[in-house]
């Protein structure tokens, strides 16, 4: 998973982003933005964080990412995935995969992170061959983009031990050899290969 984060600073952009929003349907208070910051820490939710967090996903593209670093962080707890509704916030996550670079690394990482529990595994199943699709057409990215992606791959694979879907493997295994194609970093390679062991192992 990927849980290192610094909520000062997170609350820093936030605050730089909403300041420049006039009142509106996405601006929200100081004291909004504090409370979505505190789902950072993945403990039970604050209701009153969950309504401003949802007003906030409708910023613009290039002013998302800090928002996308708090859901990545919140979706590690079942029940949040939960109040930000089920297939909205799989949907949502999805979409930025064709967002900006800082957007597809958040997003990425947010899947990762909801595979530590049973409804978040569920709903990366339902959309699997939607993000395999949209991962496999990235073909170029940072280090942390490359383990971010291979990271998502092995946790997927993982699953596949207990799940056995041909159908899952053959869309995972096909759309982690297309990202091996450009990957390079060294550890981001390893992950991808590991992936790919896996699902040959459990399926075999």
């Amino acid at each position: 998973t990927f849980n290192v984060c610094d909520p000062s600073k997170v609350l820093v952009k936030l605050k730089e982003f909403n300041n420049q929003f006039n009142e509106g349907n996405i601006k929200v208070t100081d004291s909004e933005l504090e409370n979505v910051v505190q789902l950072s820490q993945a403990k039970l939710p604050n209701d009153e964080a969950i309504e401003p967090l949802k007003k906030m996903m409708n910023w613009p593209e290039e002013k998302l990412f800090p928002v996308l670093d708090i859901i990545r962080l919140a979706v590690r707890n079942e029940d949040v995935c939960g109040k930000l509704g089920t297939t909205e916030i799989i949907n949502y996550i999805t979409q930025n995969l064709a967002s900006t670079p800082a957007n597809q690394l958040m997003s990425i990482r947010a899947l990762s992170n909801m595979m530590l529990h049973e409804v978040g595994q569920s709903l990366v199943e339902i959309k699997v061959n939607d993000i395999c699709e949209l991962i496999s057409s990235i073909k170029q990215g940072t280090v942390n983009l490359q383990n971010a992606i291979t990271t998502f791959f092995l946790n997927e694979s993982i699953l596949q031990k207990d799940v056995l879907s041909d159908e899952i493997s053959t869309i995972l295994a096909i759309a982690a050899v297309r990202s091996l194609e450009w990957i390079s970093d060294p550890e981001a390679t390893f992950k991808g290969y590991q992936a790919l062991g896996n699902l040959i192992a459990y399926n075999s």
